[in-house]
């Protein structure tokens, strides 16, 4: 496997930025963009394209070389290094390769300045490190009144497409194989004393339909709907292997 070593550059020749990936040039380019738009990140990388981009402009990407994806690293490092001894300002936040991040001296420094005296309000360290073995733990931290007033006010009245309803049930079903079934090899099916109570509570004039009719316009409405093969397939797909009622099984057979 091949890994290709690119350049960001604007106008063409001033190169910015040294890059490696094993994606197609054009890919890589618009997950720079996109990174650009969508992130809050201030680095010094995306800050120039985000100038470019409030300009009507947009990077230009080029490769420069192609080499063995196992010395990657290697080969990254010498061209950073190597054009930065040519005089280019490059935007890259380290020196390649698999270092990371590398802070300097000055920027530590700057850092320090900006810290101190914060206070961490509600982020204490105690917090920190209780979220961090949650983290670890994959257990899921508790969720605030305060937050789950908000997340049932954002999502109220949302509704889902039928792509999105598919979309979960393959993903549902995926998730599914992971685990053991818990009623495996149980006997299931409803329970006759809660069918019987579910009946007494909804039978006559305490049914929420009770006393009412559907109008002549809905009736038509519910006649004249066209749903199309493709979203037919995909309901069919969800339903696959769910029993259907008795009462639905007469209407199908009549």
């Amino acid at each position: 496997m091949d890994a290709i070593i690119y350049t960001l550059e604007y106008p063409l020749g001033n190169i910015r930025y040294v890059g490696i990936t094993k994606q197609k040039t054009s890919t890589r380019l618009y997950n720079h963009i996109y990174e650009a738009k969508k992130t809050n990140s201030t680095t010094h990388k995306l800050n120039w394209i985000r100038t470019l981009l409030s300009n009507d402009s947009l990077p230009i990407i080029n490769i420069i070389d192609i080499v063995d994806y196992d010395s990657r690293d290697f080969w990254e490092t010498y061209w950073i290094h190597q054009l930065k001894n040519w005089g280019f300002n490059l935007t890259n936040s380290n020196n390649g390769g698999a270092a990371g991040w590398a802070w300097t001296k000055e920027m530590r420094e700057l850092h320090s300045k900006k810290m101190t005296g914060r206070k961490l309000g509600k982020w204490t360290p105690e917090r920190i490190q209780y979220f961090k073995e949650c983290i670890k733990n994959r257990k899921q931290p508790p969720c605030s009144e305060e937050k789950k007033l908000k997340l049932s006010e954002k999502f109220k009245g949302r509704t889902y497409s039928v792509d999105v309803i598919y979309n979960m049930t393959i993903a549902n079903r995926e998730r599914a194989k992971k685990y053991e079934v818990w009623n495996k090899g149980k006997k299931t099916g409803p329970n006759p004393d809660h069918s019987k109570r579910l009946k007494e509570l909804y039978s006559n004039e305490r049914s929420p339909f009770y006393g009412k009719k559907h109008t002549e316009e809905t009736k038509q409405k519910m006649r004249d709907r066209n749903v199309s093969q493709s979203t037919k397939d995909k309901i069919s797909f969800a339903l696959k292997g769910k029993k259907r009622g008795k009462y639905k099984k007469q209407n199908k057979q009549g």
